[in-house]
């Protein structure tokens, strides 16, 4: 899965430097933020920052271009979510703030709920101790709600694991997340 990251060092016959190809340096550094998602890891810099000043290529129509560069934004604050530290005071509301632009930038798109849902679940299921998603209430709909955003993330997650999701590779990611939540309600002690 990984293959994407040679990218980076890839070179043209007789030169030194390693090509710039935008296509294959976003892939290489949005597979860096996927990594650090899923192995519930901190990054020290978003590896997309770069990629925001350097010029996409020109031959989209408005529409793709529109398209990727949302798309863009989107992994970018997934990427800046990343190098924010839970455990910080001063990064509670910069949190806060970078997963509601991540939301502001879902478009129906599944591959961003379910990278949105892990970043809800990541963030929102350590800091609610109290917490455990076989014990949640079913009529709660106030969307600013701490609790009801991780049931929603949770039960998308659930669900797009076991039959709604559209692809193997989403429904295998779904069911490793949602596994790894299982395990550590499981296994973590409870305050």
């Amino acid at each position: 899965m990984s293959i994407c990251r040679s990218a980076r060092n890839l070179v043209r016959n007789g030169s030194t430097e390693p090509m710039q190809e935008y296509d294959l340096l976003t892939t290489a550094n949005r597979f860096d933020i996927l990594e650090a998602l899923i192995t519930d890891d901190h990054l020290k810099d978003n590896p997309l920052r770069a990629d925001l000043a350097r010029p996409p290529p020109t031959n989209l129509n408005p529409l793709e271009g529109q398209f990727r560069t949302r798309s863009l934004i989107f992994c970018n604050c997934i990427g800046h979510f990343l190098t924010l530290h839970d455990n910080e005071a001063s990064s509670a509301v910069e949190i806060d703030e970078t997963l509601a632009r991540c939301r502001s930038l879902l478009d129906e798109i599944e591959n961003r709920d379910v990278l949105y849902s892990m970043a809800i679940g990541r963030h929102l299921g350590q800091r609610l101790s109290d917490f455990h998603p076989r014990n949640r209430p079913e009529n709660s709909s106030d969307e600013r709600n701490a609790n009801t955003k991780l049931i929603v993330a949770q039960r998308f997650i659930e669900d797009e694991s076991k039959d709604k999701g559209t692809t193997q590779v989403v429904k295998r990611l779904c069911g490793m997340v949602h596994r790894l939540w299982e395990l550590k309600n499981l296994l973590l002690p409870r305050a």
